[in-house]
């Protein structure tokens, strides 16, 4: 099957995922993914063939193109592609761009074949790669669910990264390597001739899926649920649901850094963590931790946890450098706590996982641990969007090796990304379409939204994850809008309320995640349905019960709404269940 955009979504032996998604997109200049469109397709499917082919536009008169898909009952298939440029251009890539399902191959054996013929015996690794896990690819053999898939590449000389690093549920085997210049010619006329051939054997076990519809709560743990937040910098203030807790974030290289940061405090009522991006010179930001914390002190502001990072280092290096010649991470995270040594703090990365994976230091010495994630670094299409929520907990892991025993007190985790440290701006989306690399998504205005904010918080189960920003009161990372509050302030909410309250560990159907939390009043949980397709959940016992499955416009509408008595939740697309055991948690 494939994609509106013509990407192939998934490649199947024996009832194995073999691959999660073949593309072929074209990235400008600022890596954002060129839109293309298809101009005439056909496709012939029997017992003993299948073939598709497709023509297409890529950008603004950028390319024309042809995509060809032919695979046989007795286990090939050959997919090839042909981009003509149409004008004088420069891309920084233009390749097929194959993706390997990131639950069922991690740990398994990968045989890679180079160019020049050599062989390499390896394995998908299970804790998070910084850097590529393998160059100069010419064949690939990998070998999971019992089945085998023999993979050859022409036209293009293949790395493989682990593309978990930014929350993608794969590993991705891509075209050109990264180590040649970007951005890069191809003149009018010119052609991209590629071709992937697959070879299948083996038995496929497959992947279990979980067919009961029962939740199944554990017994409560010594751990809390993770404290929700709101991230909030400028531009972002607005109404927010009272009593959660501010992550602000502020630039101390900006001239006008004292008045911004004066609103920030009113806006988040005197108590707030903070992140401060700092100078890069070691000088320059022991003084602006001084004034900082004057700042601070002056405002009556009680600040519990502080990560500075110098500026340079909100952009992203490859694993091998080279790297900023100014002051460290760890230089800044030293001189802050000369400066305020009541105060709890980390070390980390302000943009994704990736960046952390890739510096650790700072991490390693930190009161804890902190990073961002966002879900639309390489695709923005609903079900890979809710795909990274697989990869979460082996993101969490990963933390949790590189600076074991600490708090991970995570930055804003979100659908549309923050900021861009691959280019110098995140990608434009004035029409609020779904839009790879773009800071505004339309997701947060609706149930999807807010069942993947509770589907973050489920996925920190069993890690050390202390907190995390879901959202903002505004902007547009915003919990509200003109005509009233959104899905996702109601998350927020409930999530809110279930904070540092003892968690037990829950089991719960397929396309259904859950949070459950234990007071002395009673315990409760929070239940979404992260699949386009209705579910039902069988509960523990009787519980009263309130489902959001359409846009609930009043702030109040969770602690107001009517519950019913019930065992059984049924939840449409995207829709949470807010269930509550004894005493109701949500109200108030």
């Amino acid at each position: 099957m494939t994609s509106p955009t013509g990407a192939v979504r998934g490649i199947y032996w024996d009832g194995v995922e073999v691959l999660r998604r073949v593309d072929y997109s074209v990235r400008d200049p600022q890596w954002g993914t060129c839109a293309n469109r298809t101009t005439s397709e056909s496709a012939e499917s029997t017992s003993q063939v299948l073939r598709y082919f497709r023509r297409f536009d890529v950008g603004e008169g950028l390319f024309s193109g042809e995509f060809s898909c032919v695979g046989s009952a007795e286990g090939t298939l050959q997919l090839l592609l042909r981009l003509v440029a149409k004008m004088d251009v420069e891309v920084n890539r233009a390749s097929f761009a194959l993706l390997h399902p990131g639950l069922l191959c991690a740990g398994t054996p990968l045989r890679v074949t180079h160019t020049d013929g050599s062989v390499d015996e390896t394995a998908f690794p299970t804790l998070m790669s910084p850097g590529q896990l393998a160059f100069d690819i010419a064949a690939l053999r990998q070998t999971a669910g019992g089945v085998t898939a023999d993979i050859a590449f022409v036209g293009e000389v293949f790395e493989l990264e682990d593309q978990r690093n930014w929350t993608d549920a794969s590993y991705k085997t891509y075209g050109r390597p990264l180590a040649l210049p970007t951005p890069f010619a191809i003149p009018e006329g010119g052609v991209v001739e590629q071709s992937l051939t697959i070879a299948f054997s083996g038995n496929g076990r497959g992947v279990a899926m979980a067919g009961a519809e029962r939740i199944v709560v554990g017994a409560p743990t010594d751990s809390g649920v993770p404290e929700t937040m709101l991230a909030l910098e400028r531009g972002w203030e607005g109404p927010m649901p009272a009593g959660t807790p501010v992550l602000a974030r502020i630039d101390l290289t900006q001239d006008d850094w004292q008045d911004e940061l004066s609103s920030l405090i009113s806006a988040a009522g005197g108590s707030l963590d903070l992140e401060a991006i700092v100078p890069d010179s070691a000088a320059s930001i022991d003084g602006a931790l001084v004034a900082l914390r004057k700042h601070l002190d002056g405002h009556g502001a009680a600040l519990r946890n502080l990560m500075a990072l110098p500026i340079a280092y909100t952009r992203s290096y490859d694993p091998a450098g080279p790297w900023p010649s100014g002051a460290t991470p760890e230089e800044a995270l030293r001189l802050s706590r000369r400066h305020f040594p009541h105060v709890s703090i980390g070390g980390g990365m302000f943009t994704n996982f990736t960046e952390l994976n890739r510096y650790r230091g700072s991490a390693r010495i930190g009161d804890f641990v902190t990073h961002g994630t966002t879900a639309v670094v390489h695709t923005a299409d609903d079900v890979g969007v809710m795909q990274t929520l697989e990869m979460l907990p082996q993101i969490f892991a990963s933390d949790a090796a590189i600076a074991p025993g600490k708090p991970i007190r995570l930055g804003l985790c979100a659908i549309g990304m923050r900021s861009n440290p691959y280019a110098s701006e995140v990608a434009p989306n004035p029409w609020l379409l779904r839009v790879a690399m773009a800071q505004a998504d339309p997701r947060i205005r609706g149930l999807f939204g807010a069942a993947f904010m509770v589907g973050v918080v489920a996925a920190t189960q069993d890690s050390a994850v202390a907190s995390l920003a879901l959202a903002a009161p505004g902007g547009p990372f915003g919990l509200s809008g003109g005509d009233g509050v959104y899905p996702a302030w109601h998350a927020v909410r409930g999530l809110a309320r279930l904070s540092g309250q003892r968690r037990s560990s829950v089991a719960t159907p397929a396309g259904v995640v859950a949070v459950a939390g234990q007071s002395a009043a009673g315990s409760a949980l929070i239940v979404a349905n992260i699949s386009s397709e209705v579910r039902r959940a069988v509960l523990p016992e009787a519980a009263k019960i309130v489902v959001l499955d359409d846009l609930q416009t009043s702030a109040n509408w969770l602690a107001d709404a009517p519950r019913d008595v019930a065992t059984t939740l049924l939840l449409q697309p995207f829709a949470i269940g807010f269930v509550s055991f004894g005493a109701d948690c949500f109200t108030g």
